[in-house]
């Protein structure tokens, strides 16, 4: 095979922060330790380095299940989850969705009025769940967490934690020749054909690992159709940057952090995972190949 070049069509950008629990986390259904609040107290936040009258972001989760994981059970709500249904891919249009979001939009409100009386603050989240996950976030210190925490409505309450994303492994690192070459499935494979979605720091559209044409001459084909992009290169979608120039190769970026509106890479982690994952394999000035 001509080049060592990752034959992958990269499609998505996405984020400006790594989150443990954030929206994107939360996917990813059964957290640990959701009792640890229930014997969570006012000592062991100072031990863990928490101030008790600091705002922070907390991170709340209720007990019904999300609707991918509902499977009956209330009267006149049908089952959304595939394991019911039967549907092969979850789809936020099939029947029952809707009224079932709906519901566990109103036991949120219900809560969150509950949390009002319970603690005199009132909450109006801007980032509340219902499909992947049950719950919503709030801004308060510690003291409202842990009372919060003691109410029977909530399943766990968690203080959201973001973590700088130091990992620079690359493809010699995880065996990544030894899958390109065969050597390790006996089948040749350097991704043709395949879309590879990336939810890390964002990308630089214009860095050549994402050129839609390689040094060696291979071209990348679009599975959208040529010069059809999604996200910050759609003109008719909301995220859509003018400057943000898609490719072939880079089919689409999207951004889900609230405080920093963009799919541009700010710190170049996303760039590097991007490249490790579906990356055209580039020569440095000084000889070195690397993806």
């Amino acid at each position: 095979m001509p080049g060592k070049i990752l034959r992958k069509t990269f499609i998505m950008a996405i984020v400006a922060a790594l989150t443990l629990g954030s929206a994107n986390g939360l996917a990813s259904e059964d957290m640990a330790a959701d009792s640890q609040w229930r014997d969570w107290s006012g000592k062991q936040a100072i031990q863990d380095g928490l101030d008790s009258d600091e705002i922070q972001t907390w991170i709340v989760r209720l007990h019904d299940a999300p609707v991918v994981r509902y499977t009956g059970g209330i009267p006149g709500l049908e089952a959304t989850s595939p394991r019911v249904t039967g549907q092969e891919r979850f789809s936020t249009s099939q029947p029952g969705v809707a009224e079932y979001r709906q519901y566990l939009r109103d036991r949120q409100q219900e809560v969150l009025a509950g949390i009002a009386q319970h603690t005199g603050q009132v909450f109006d989240p801007d980032r509340r769940w219902q499909v992947a996950a049950n719950g919503f976030v709030i801004e308060t210190d510690a003291r409202t967490a842990k009372a919060i925490a003691s109410m029977p409505e909530i399943r766990s309450i968690k203080r959201e934690i973001v973590y700088e994303p130091l990992t620079f492994a690359g493809p010699q690192q995880i065996g990544a020749p030894a899958i390109w070459e065969g050597t390790a499935t006996g089948v040749e494979s350097k991704g043709e054909d395949m879309v590879v979605a990336i939810v890390d720091s964002g990308i630089n559209p214009d860095h050549e690992s994402f050129a839609e044409v390689t040094d060696d001459g291979y071209e990348h084909v679009n599975p959208l159709g040529d010069g059809v992009f999604i996200g910050a290169c759609d003109p008719d979608h909301e995220q859509y940057e003018p400057g943000y120039n898609c490719n072939n190769k880079l089919i689409g970026a999207f951004y889900f952090n609230p405080s920093d509106n963009t799919a541009f890479d700010d710190n170049g982690h996303g760039t590097h995972v991007a490249g490790t994952a579906a990356g055209n394999e580039v020569t440095t000035p000084d000889g070195l190949e690397i993806s």
